[in-house]
């Protein structure tokens, strides 16, 4: 099994090592440090056999200098000053793992063979959500050993804003993500589509106004509800999800599955191309006039 680990990580390095943007980097750091080692942690195996083959793999691992030197030379370009070690790096994530035993491996010296829960004790101190969403969609992007306890959280409180019908949070959570993608695309590489967009799919189908809302808290009601939906067809148009909607959403006969499958949001952003000028004119027209508190007027319905 060592060979084939070790083929896992030479892939991912060789990504790495010929990346030609910080973004890219990011992505395939994600790869090798967190998504490799979750992917071996989930294998049935006897935990001191499965050890013994990660410490193993990394001691090889550790003799491929030309690919490690590269990746070491392409990540300092994000972190000038900061000298890199991939090895070390990708031992770390395997440790958070419990994927080795640090006395019985050399190369990663200065670890501490404890396991480190502190990701789970600063959960929860945050004066507000808001704060807690823009730190953990910032911490995701550069804390490695935690990514994964950091994007369940996201998740977490996608899930606990919907099941509280809490427009206000569950908006700017969707808000901040559509404004980064790359947050997006670390979330979908650790964990599969459906576990973010369906607590989304459920508050498109079932928010409810109260009889005792005024307009403002309508109008805010409908505005969270947009971004919502916003977020869900970028998700959808993004990761090419169009035809396996059947996979990724719950509720066949529900308003977000239907609206997906029957509308436009599943076309490729690219047939826009396709469109005549005016023809891109009049969409103009109707998405400005759909949010503009003027309404639709008569001139544009005919």
């Amino acid at each position: 099994m060592d060979v084939v680990l070790l083929q896992f990580w030479l892939a991912g390095l060789t990504g790495l090592a010929e990346s030609g943007s910080a973004n890219q980097r990011l992505i395939w750091k994600s790869l090798v440090l967190v998504k490799i080692p979750s992917i071996i942690s989930q294998l049935e195996s006897n935990q001191d056999d499965l050890c013994a083959t990660v410490e193993s793999t990394l001691r090889q691992l550790s003799f491929y200098r030309g690919i490690l030197n590269e990746c070491d030379e392409n990540i300092a370009e994000d972190s000038p000053g900061e000298k890199s070690n991939i090895v070390k790096a990708i031992a770390v994530g395997c440790h958070t793992k419990g994927l080795i035993r640090v006395a019985r491996l050399e190369i990663v010296d200065g670890i501490s063979d404890a396991r480190d829960h502190s990701m789970d004790q600063s959960f929860g101190k945050y004066d507000d959500q808001v704060e807690e969403i823009d730190d953990l969609c910032g911490r995701i992007l550069s804390d490695f050993q935690h990514q994964e306890q950091l994007v369940d959280r996201i998740i977490k409180v996608c899930e606990d804003a919907e099941s509280k019908n809490d427009v206000f949070v569950l908006s700017k959570l969707c808000q901040t993500l559509d404004d980064n993608p790359l947050v997006l695309d670390v979330m979908h590489l650790l964990r599969s589509p459906s576990a973010l967009l369906v607590p989304l799919e459920r508050f498109v189908n079932n928010l409810q106004q109260n009889e005792d809302d005024d307009i403002d808290t309508c109008n805010s009601n409908l505005e969270g509800f947009g971004i919502v939906l916003i977020l869900i067809m970028s998700i959808i148009r993004r990761y090419d999800l169009a035809r396996c909607l059947d996979t990724v959403l719950k509720e066949r006969h529900g308003f977000c599955y239907l609206w997906l499958h029957h509308t436009s949001a599943t076309i490729p952003a690219a047939s826009m191309s396709n469109m005549t000028p005016d023809m891109q004119s009049l969409m103009g027209r109707w998405i400005t006039a759909l949010f503009d508190s003027m309404g639709i007027s008569d001139d544009l319905i005919q």
